[in-house]
């Protein structure tokens, strides 16, 4: 669970099935000289805990969301920060991989039609 991240926090999120239905349990947490520094959230406010890696804690999520109020917060991110640029990436690889899916997919059919009329000619 514990990677490196270009911006210094991690978030990971894992999918728990629970009494309130689908759920995502999220950490947030860093990599600091002192162990990892752990986002709590608390009833009122959030809390920081720094914990050494070896100690064997389990660390518990930084907050637990059912499936609708997840979705909301990825909706409200991705509002916020758009698309990822690995996300925008993916689509124009995919729209690249199409159009060149559809131009063989057009030579296949013209070559089939090519066969066709001769071998219906021929008879």
């Amino acid at each position: 669970m514990i990677e490196e991240s270009r911006y210094g926090w991690k978030a990971h999120a894992n999918q728990s099935l629970r009494a309130i239905g689908r759920s995502v349990d999220i950490w947030l947490y860093s990599r600091g000289d002192n162990g990892l520094t752990v986002v709590d959230s608390g009833e009122q406010m959030w809390t920081y805990r720094t914990i050494r890696e070896d100690d064997g804690a389990q660390l518990e999520p930084s907050m637990t969301l059912n499936d609708e109020q997840g979705r909301a917060l990825l909706d409200a991110l991705i509002a916020h920060y758009g698309a990822g640029s690995d996300l925008r990436r993916l689509f124009d690889d995919v729209k690249f991989e199409r159009a060149r899916g559809d131009r063989m997919l057009d030579a296949l059919l013209s070559i089939a039609q090519n066969t066709a009329l001769r071998i219906g000619s021929a008879a």
